[in-house]
């Protein structure tokens, strides 16, 4: 199989990715990978994950997690000990059932069909709390921030 036709894994560093798609722009919706489902997720609340090369690959530590979702909907996080209860500290506080603070690393493999060789490839990334850095075959494709907009990210060249 070509270079191109095949990522062997993309990852993304991310707090939270919500909804993910890889589309050809200039083609009909039947030209989108869907994303959506299991992916390996390390955490890194340490920061450790890029001076140790994760973008390049691990299986060994990660555990797996269903995109679309939040680490919290994936019980991910520290539990919130807070006490439901009718005060102005716990009415005036929004709060998750669990809770993690750091980064996230995300890896999933995909196959680019051959039909899409020359054709524009973009990833977009939705609900991105607020920066994210994708890897393509342990490359850096780049970075984005945004709490507003969506994050993508140009594939062609790859």
């Amino acid at each position: 199989m070509s270079y191109y036709t095949k990522f062997t894994t993309i990852f993304l560093v991310v707090v939270c990715a919500l909804q993910l798609s890889c589309v050809s722009d200039k083609e009909a919706d039947s030209n989108k990978i869907d994303l959506s489902g299991e992916w390996s997720l390390r955490l890194d609340s340490l920061d450790t994950g890029s001076k140790e090369n994760w973008q390049i690959a691990w299986d060994e530590e990660s555990q797996k997690v269903q995109l679309p979702g939040t680490l919290d909907e994936a019980g991910i996080g520290t539990k919130d000990t807070l006490t439901p209860a009718l005060n102005n500290y716990v009415l005036s506080s929004l709060t998750r059932k669990r809770q993690y603070i750091g980064k996230a690393w995300y890896q999933k493999q995909i196959e680019i069909p051959k039909k899409w060789e020359g054709k524009s490839l973009m990833l977009n990334l939705e609900r991105v709390l607020w920066k994210s850095t994708v890897f393509v075959n342990g490359e850096e494709v780049g970075s984005r921030e945004s709490l507003i907009g969506n994050h993508q990210y140009e594939l062609s060249n790859l």
